[in-house]
């Protein structure tokens, strides 16, 4: 089936802007599992930050035309995804970066039973291509999947340290409170585990998409993780252990 998308930075509002091969139709192939998957190819992002990937089915909306009873009147040149009140679907989000993605967790900083981050936690952004300002932001936000850099609510922002146009450190100078359960618990063979991580959000001020400069909230790249560290009263419950038996903490 033909498939059109858009791109749109997260703060903005109305119609995105198209992939230059949204006439063409992407290509559609299965994946392991058998569904389908539609790759586009080239994308253009004029600047970096966050952007939205929304995500139309031509075959959905043709079908809902049908149930409805309407007739469709669409140019050989053109999709039923361009006509008015279709339905476009987030599917991901698009960081354009100018910094580099660190994969691995860039700091393990401790958090108290009280859920504050302690202050000498410190991070360090890199670009190969340089560009770092002592005057960029950097900001935390949640683990979830729906938490998107510059969108999210941020838990709290770092402070400059030192560094260069191509590594650039922050810290937080003074304690940080996070929120009750930051981290995601799963059930385990009846014991909860705890995956305790926060999103690091990073804007360049050289790159701001605004004209002041200032960072708004499409202009923050993803820059990585930082695993907490530490016991917590809510995460880690108390433990009973008898003498002789086995025990698991």
């Amino acid at each position: 089936p033909a498939v059109a998308w858009t791109v749109q930075h997260t703060s903005g509002q109305g119609a995105g802007e198209p992939s230059p091969l949204v006439y063409g139709g992407p290509t559609i192939a299965s994946d392991l599992n058998g569904l389908l998957k539609a790759s586009f190819y080239p994308v253009q992002l004029r600047h970096r930050g966050a952007f939205k990937v929304c995500y139309c089915s031509s075959m959905r909306e043709v079908q809902y035309a049908a149930m409805q009873g309407t007739e469709l009147d669409i140019p050989l040149d053109k999709s039923v995804c361009d006509l008015d009140n279709v339905l476009y679907t987030m599917a991901t989000v698009v960081y354009s970066q100018g910094i580099t993605h660190s994969e691995e967790p860039m700091a393990a900083c401790m958090v108290d039973e009280n859920s504050t981050l302690a202050g000498d936690c410190k991070v360090t952004v890199r670009s190969n291509r340089g560009g770092l300002s002592f005057q960029d932001v950097t900001v935390l936000v949640s683990d979830a999947t729906e938490a998107i850099c510059g969108e999210a609510p941020a838990f709290g922002s770092f402070e400059f340290m030192s560094g260069d146009a191509f590594a650039m450190s922050f810290h937080a100078r003074s304690a940080l409170s996070l929120p009750t359960e930051p981290w995601v618990s799963a059930e385990s063979d009846g014991y909860r585990t705890v995956q305790r991580h926060l999103k690091v959000c990073y804007c360049q001020k050289d790159a701001s998409y605004s004209w002041d400069g200032n960072c708004q909230a499409n202009d923050y790249q993803f820059a990585g993780y930082v695993s907490l560290v530490g016991f917590s009263s809510y995460a880690v419950p108390e433990t009973t252990c008898y003498r002789g038996h086995d025990c698991r903490m």
